[in-house]
Parts: structure tokens; C-alpha cells; sequence
């Protein structure tokens, strides 16, 4: 796991793991939020999701949680009370929208996951990783944190090419961060 309790002292690249995509219960599980069994089952699936992917983005959290359930896509109101769930599990949510492993501390958090476009979102990575690869590209090409270059370095860190609205303003908070 990479956002565990041994992360406090690390620093750097480190890999991004996919959650397993494990089956914990049916479809029909969902159906009965009221049961105490089935919040204490979801909880639980969003504890370990987050140990594995965390920092994850808490829309992602919702849609893999479906997963473990079954679900290919959620109805809104599923994926509501699921996102509510989030709240009362044992994990935080930064102001950024992203779920980590409780206890971290995100001021001494020096990580950054390499991953893919088709691994994850460029939207789906957290601001603090984004910030954390631009320092690390900051030093090693002896660039400014502002530098259109190093902006790029980022991204294709990333492996993104292209860029949109959405991605340059993620980007920016990111940056910001550093």
C-alpha cells in the first residue's frame, strides 16, 4: 500500500497500484442502506480501497465501491448514499475532494504515483502528488516552479500530451501546491 503508515518516511516516485477490484457483496446489498451490515460492509470496502489507490479522487472511490458491489455504472442516488458512507469510514477527504488513509499527514506527504492515462485520469490524480512530481522535476532540470517547461515536464511525467481546460486547471492547482 502506498498510502499506509510507512509513507510518512518516504519521498519520491513511487507506484501507483490499482485497487484489486474485488466482489464483496451483490448488487442487492446496495439496495438497503438503512442496514447496518450493509454501511459497515461499505465502509469497510471504502477503508480498503483507499489503503490500496489512496489518494483517490472521491467520485473514482464511489464508482470502485459500485465495483466491488457489482455495479458496472451507479444511479445517482446509489452513488449518494455510497459518497455519504465516506464520511463515517475511517479515511479523510483533503479540500481538493480526494480520500486518504486516516493519519496521514499531508504537510510531510512527499509521494507522487507515476501512472497512465488509461491507468487514471489526469483529473484523478491529487493536487499534492501534482505538486510533489513539479518539485522533483523543478530540481532535476534546474527549472522554476512558473515555467511553462516545466508545466510540460509534468505533464508528460504523466504521459499527457494534449492538453484541455480541465487538465491545465488541474495542473494549476498543483502546481500552486508546490
Amino acid at each position: 500500500s502506498t498510502s499506509g503508515s510507512g509513507v510518512m518516511n518516504m519521498y519520491g516516485e513511487v507506484p501507483w497500484e490499482e485497487w484489486s477490484g474485488a466482489i464483496v457483496g451483490q448488487k442487492t446489498d446496495l439496495d438497503n442502506f438503512r442496514s447496518k451490515r450493509t454501511q459497515e460492509k461499505v465502509r469497510s470496502l471504502i477503508e480498503e480501497i483507499v489503503d490500496s489507490e489512496g489518494p483517490i479522487q472521491v467520485e473514482v472511490l464511489v464508482r470502485r465501491v459500485g465495483m466491488g458491489f457489482g455495479f458496472s455504472r451507479l444511479a445517482k442516488d446509489r452513488a449518494k448514499s455510497i459518497s455519504h458512507q465516506i464520511s463515517r469510514a475511517e479515511v479523510l477527504t483533503d479540500p481538493d475532494g480526494f480520500v486518504w488513509t486516516q493519519g496521514i499527514d499531508l504537510d510531510k506527504w512527499l509521494v507522487f504515483r507515476r501512472s497512465t492515462g488509461e491507468q487514471r485520469r489526469f483529473e484523478e490524480i491529487a493536487p499534492i502528488e501534482i505538486a510533489n512530481a513539479a518539485w522533483q522535476l523543478s530540481l532535476q532540470n534546474d527549472l522554476p516552479l512558473s515555467s511553462p517547461e516545466l508545466s510540460q515536464f509534468v505533464l508528460e511525467y504523466f504521459g499527457r500530451k494534449k492538453r484541455t481546460e480541465g487538465l491545465n486547471k488541474h495542473l494549476a492547482i498543483g502546481i500552486a501546491q508546490a
